[in-house]
């Protein structure tokens, strides 16, 4: 993915009121005010149409992979070499689910009038690096290489995505991102950050968030331990000019916001047109004009 530094849109609005950012003329305070209105416009760009860097299409399984360290309870579920199998004890580790019939059992015999294998996809599963976020389809293939990708029916349950009894063992899963959390909140290398605390990192002007906890881990080098939250580039000027339509409006200025804003939609058209030409999207978006 294309991306821009959250520091230049902070940077532009600034300048755009005047502010002079290489002498550093500006304040926490300020900083602080336009993050708060640049998170919900990228969030709004982000959802705005179907741009390809922001939707990844993955093959996910219901449950996760059988591990010989971890042991398991009695009627836990595990997905094994393209199967899924039944724990039927407790105290259940380092029992292959192939050979070790005592202790596991494929889900489509187990004998338990009341059971049904319950097939499901997570949005947040533990074993995998992206979390869902919105979800586009469900499909037997690759939907972005095969012409015949095999759509499934799906609902959305508390459990995930519910995709029909004709799926199979595993599905593809075409989907958007989630979209990146902002904080004028600097990093501190003496602060103990838990998972999901959200910092700024002047050095590189991003923002990134914990995905462990720890303690003096470096934001742009230590990946283990911090996610960054991306500024996407195809929607950076309408975010740019987004932004600077909200400080104006905070500061009276009616007039100048709605010609910002109105400057910032046709950014976000010009946009889509621009993928529309270049990444073959013909499928056009549904979107919202405000021009």
């Amino acid at each position: 993915m294309r991306t821009v530094t959250l520091k230049s849109i902070i940077h532009y609005v600034a300048k755009a009121f005047g502010i002079d950012v290489q002498a550093g003329d500006y304040d926490d305070q300020l900083v602080s005010s336009i993050i708060a209105f640049i998170e919900p416009r990228v969030r709004e760009g982000w959802e705005w149409g179907p741009w390809p860097e922001l939707l990844p299409c993955q093959r996910r399984q219901y449950r996760n992979t059988w591990s010989s360290g971890t042991t398991y309870a009695a009627a836990d579920e595990i997905y094994y070499n393209d199967n899924y199998y039944y724990s039927l004890q407790a105290a259940n580790v380092n029992k292959n689910p192939e050979t070790e019939t005592a202790w596991w059992v494929l889900v489509a015999d187990v004998d338990d009038d009341e059971y049904v294998f319950d097939k499901y996809v997570e949005l947040d599963q533990s074993w995998e690096d992206t979390p869902i976020g919105e979800v586009f389809s469900v499909s037997a293939k690759n939907p972005r290489k095969s012409d015949f990708p095999g759509y499934y029916e799906w609902t959305l349950s508390p459990n995930g995505i519910e995709p029909s009894s004709l799926a199979g063992n595993r599905v593809y899963v075409l989907f958007r991102y989630r979209p990146p959390e902002f904080t004028s909140t600097e990093w501190d290398a003496t602060v103990a950050y838990a998972i999901g605390d959200l910092v700024y990192y002047d050095t590189t002007g991003q923002c990134y968030k914990a995905t462990q906890a720890g303690t003096n881990q470096n934001p742009a080098t230590e990946t283990d331990y911090w996610e960054l939250q991306p500024v996407p580039f195809v929607i950076s000027n309408f975010v740019k000019y987004a932004a600077y339509a909200d400080k104006l409006l905070e500061d009276g200025q009616k007039d100048a916001a709605q010609r910002k804003e109105n400057q910032a939609y046709q950014h976000l058209a010009n946009a889509w047109d621009v993928v529309e030409a270049q990444q073959g999207q013909q499928k056009r978006a549904g979107v919202k004009n405000y021009y």
